[in-house]
């Protein structure tokens, strides 16, 4: 069969995603996902693992928000530049408060609290920084209530959404991970499905946009008691995940399979 024929069905999945994620008010911002409606000027969003302000800045520059970018690494932090709406902070998120090694890595992105991720890219050190528990960081900072947390911090996600109480959970409107179970020998995926069955019971609807790859890279949750889904963007939700990107997972597979 001709590859243009073999590729026209993910091409059509691809397509159909597209439409669902437009008609929901889902974008990507640096290959992670949110919910649109959820966000604007009286928004406050924490990006964690802001590295050099990417996401951060792309935010506050569509939505408004205001924006606290945490970066432990001070080379990647110096390169946020702050502004009235983005408030740059040398902090690592993580499980508990006190202080916690950062392993740096040859690969700019893949600083980790975890010396076996930063290390596949290559090793150059450590430093030492302060860490803090979610919880902890927004008592500090006097926010009641939290619109977005974005988290890319290199394997220590799951240690940070462990720590957090249901209470927290329920006042925060949307998650959006990247969890690291794509790295090679993870052993993430148990930990991963346990919090994805924690967050639905705490009334989160779980999309895995990443889902097509096999992994978590990009998964979104929402908050259904702080975020209005109306009955239309539920029903669009629901097939984006059980059907459009569980065939785009099929197709994906197959395609491997006869390459």
């Amino acid at each position: 069969m001709p590859d243009r024929l073999r590729s026209l069905p993910g091409r059509l999945a691809d397509a159909c995603l597209r439409w669902q994620c437009r008609v929901a008010g889902l974008v990507s911002i640096q290959g992670h996902h949110v919910f649109v409606p959820g966000l604007g000027e009286a928004s406050t969003v924490i990006d964690a693992g802001a590295h050099t302000g990417a996401f951060s800045r792309e935010v506050v520059g569509r939505f408004g928000c205001l924006c606290h970018a945490l970066e432990p690494v001070p080379e990647l932090l110096a390169r946020i530049e702050e502004t009235p709406r983005l408030r740059p902070l040398r902090l690592a998120l993580g499980g508990s408060d006190g202080e916690a090694v950062i392993h740096l890595s040859d690969h700019p992105e893949a600083n980790s609290l975890y010396a076996p991720v930063a290390n596949q890219f290559g090793s150059r050190g450590s430093l030492t920084t302060r860490m803090s528990a979610l919880e902890s960081l927004l008592r500090e900072m006097g926010l009641p209530r939290l619109d977005l947390l974005k988290l890319d911090i290199e394997g220590a996600e799951i240690a940070v959404l462990d720590a957090v109480s249901d209470e927290t959970l329920a006042a925060i409107g949307q998650i959006t991970v990247e969890f690291h179970d794509f790295l090679p020998g993870s052993a993430d995926g148990a930990a991963i499905e346990r919090l994805k069955r924690r967050l639905r019971q705490a009334g989160f609807l779980g999309l895995v946009i990443s889902r097509p790859a096999g992994d978590h890279s990009d998964t979104l949750f929402l908050n259904r008691r702080l975020l209005r889904l109306g009955p239309g963007t539920r029903l669009n939700l629901f097939l984006m995940s059980r059907v459009t990107l569980e065939l785009r997972r099929l197709l994906h597979r197959v395609r491997a399979w006869i390459s």
